[in-house]
């Protein structure tokens, strides 16, 4: 008798009913955990051939990889970048290109009319059409000519201990390393510069140099990489079946013709390096790229991405975007003030502390370190350093959070009455007047008010603001004097007198990136800074009661107790639609959060 289609699913079930209800406890829990990994292990199958990565509405056909920074060129031939941007080497410009190239902090493109735009360097581009550009680490830049011939600019380029000029003829290809250039001719010779000796035999049609060492995809579809002068030639040599190579630091990928991407580590005989940033780059799984069909791939020092056949862009490596706890940086940046009404407000680096009205703080910004989780209760004033925050109890007593790597968070056993934090210092102003500092005065920090390396800045009593030039710096704290207010900034540290006077000490000397502008605040709440900075400080939102002026940008309170904030963006730029990232840490080495590959 044959069984009715329609009984067949519940004859199955009655099955596994009586099978299930026949096992024992013990092994009924065991088939549930058997299930759970097969489940688990079949979704990380999935990810490895790229069923987590959908199409987005506009593909990518290309994408640049830098430093700590990405570029994708989108099929309209639209610029996207993302990732660190502190020099603007995350900038997406407008216009449509054809090309894009980008290395360490440097990001350039090529533009329809085949002219050259870069958005990160100082130095001239040339003019006139090219049909490729070449990015160095170093800043360096190469480009093709439409009739073969090379031209190049930059740091490398510009060296006055340049043993030549790149050479003349026709070219089919060029790289730019740390301080050497490679290049393919037009009868695919290879043709290397400043360092490079014994080049592998064959007839090439690409090169890409990595650091101290080049690879090269000959015209049979097989990949040589050799090492820079003074080094073991030939590292490795791949069999047939690759159209494209790339070179890194720690490693180098190759985009097969079947598209899928084979990495490999590259020797560290051959490197600079001793064999710790091999273990380096492996436990980052740099030469771990992700299962699928690939039609472009770029790597670099930390990070690696390819474009799939799709359209999306997938990256593995080191996430700029991540902190090391695997958070997103972008989460919060300096401008997003939290709502509410606040009597003061202190700006720090990548972070801001304001004090609200029920003398609670809040912060927001960088968190890399803790500084922006402030400690619960009441507070009568607080302060914002590079990696740390300080608060002042009703008590006298100061608390920090945050980084401690100097003991600036080490608060030492007295009452206070005022509070000031420098970059990688704290100091308080005791009942005495007498003025105590822990830590070290470290990185670059901003008063109050203003910053520079030539004056600092105070309240003045009607409410105001004025500034003063930094004369008085002994090298001591000082412990004959009397203060009543105190100011802290890079490594430097002010204190007021009743009188009015000032004194400062602290050196004023290796600071990072000063800002040369003080700001000030009027009798009416406006604020005037000089010079005009870049970007410009001077246009606030309104009248402020109060303002502190970071490290690019600043915060006020203004007349209804609000906080404002206003400046530079964020050093961060998001990924857009259509990148994803792939996370490939080594389970057994998550406990190594430098080699975290998640972060």
């Amino acid at each position: 008798m044959t069984t009715p289609p329609q009984d067949l699913p519940r004859r199955g079930l009655r099955r596994v009913s009586r099978w299930w209800g026949g096992l024992s406890e013990p092994r009924q829990v065991l088939a549930v955990w058997a299930l759970v990994v097969a489940a688990a292990v079949s979704a990380g199958l999935w990810a490895s051939w790229g069923g987590d990565v959908e199409a987005p509405e506009v593909p990518f056909w290309d994408v640049a990889v830098g430093k700590d920074h990405v570029c994708g060129l989108r099929t309209d031939g639209r610029v996207v970048c993302w990732g660190l941007n502190e020099i603007g080497q995350a900038e997406s410009p407008e216009g449509i290109f054809r090309a894009i190239a980008a290395s360490g902090g440097s990001s350039c493109g090529l533009r329809a009319d085949g002219s050259v735009e870069c958005w990160t360097t100082s130095f001239p581009v040339p003019g006139g059409p090219f049909t490729a550009i070449a990015v160095g680490p170093s800043g360096s830049y190469c480009g093709l000519r439409p009739d073969g011939t090379l031209e190049c600019w930059g740091a490398l380029f510009a060296r006055e201990d340049r043993e030549s000029e790149h050479p003349s003829g026709r070219f089919l290809d060029v790289s730019v390393g740390e301080s050497q250039t490679c290049g393919v001719r037009a009868n695919g010779e290879l043709e290397c510069w400043d360092g490079a000796s014994d080049l592998p035999e064959g007839r090439f049609s690409g090169v890409s140099l990595g650091l101290n060492y080049s690879c090269g995809l000959r015209i049979d579809q097989t990949v040589a990489c050799w090492g820079k002068e003074g080094r073991r030639q030939v590292l490795h040599e791949h069999g047939r079946s690759f159209s494209a190579v790339a070179a890194g630091e720690y490693h180098a990928c190759g985009l097969r013709t079947d598209q899928t991407i084979e990495c490999w580590d590259i020797d560290p005989m051959f490197n600079i390096y001793d064999s710790r940033f091999r273990l380096f780059g492996e436990l980052k799984g740099l030469a771990d790229p992700p299962g699928g069909e690939f039609i472009a791939v770029s790597v670099e020092r930390n990070q690696s991405c390819g474009v799939r056949t799709n359209g999306a862009i997938v990256c593995w490596g080191h996430n700029p975007l991540l902190d090391d706890d695997g958070n997103p940086l972008h989460a919060q940046t300096s401008f997003d003030a939290p709502a509410g009404q606040f009597i003061a407000v202190s700006a720090g680096i990548r972070h801001a502390c304001g004090l609200r009205a029920d003398h609670t703080i809040a912060c927001w910004g960088n968190n890399s370190h803790g500084q922006a989780d402030p400690l619960g209760g009441e507070f009568s004033s607080v302060a914002a350093g590079e990696y740390h925050s300080c608060g002042l109890r009703a008590t006298g007593r100061i608390q920090c959070w945050g980084s401690n790597r100097d003991g600036q968070t080490e608060v030492p056993d007295w009452k206070f009455t005022a509070l000031a934090a420098g970059s990688h210092h704290t100091c308080g102003l005791r009942n005495d007047g007498k003025i105590r500092c822990w830590g070290y005065g470290g990185f670059p920090f901003s008063t109050i008010v203003a910053r520079g390396s030539d004056f600092a800045c105070g309240h003045k009593p009607d409410g105001g603001a004025r500034c003063w030039p930094l004369t008085d710096a002994p090298s001591d704290v000082p412990d004959d004097v009397e203060f009543i207010a105190l100011a802290a900034k890079w490594r430097r540290t002010c204190g007021m007198r009743s009188d009015g006077a000032v004194r400062c000490w602290g050196s004023s000397s290796n600071e990072r990136y000063p800002p040369p502008y003080g700001c000030e605040l009027d009798d009416d709440g406006t604020l005037s800074c000089w010079p005009r900075p870049e970007p410009d400080l001077s246009a606030p939102p309104g009248p402020l009661r109060s303002v502190s002026v970071g490290d690019g940008y600043a915060c006020g309170i203004l007349t209804d107790d609000t906080l404002a904030c206003w400046g530079d963006e964020t050093p961060l730029r998001l990924a857009p639609e259509g990148v994803h990232w792939r996370c490939t840490v080594k389970w057994w080495s998550r406990w190594l959060s430098p080699f975290n590959t998640c972060r």
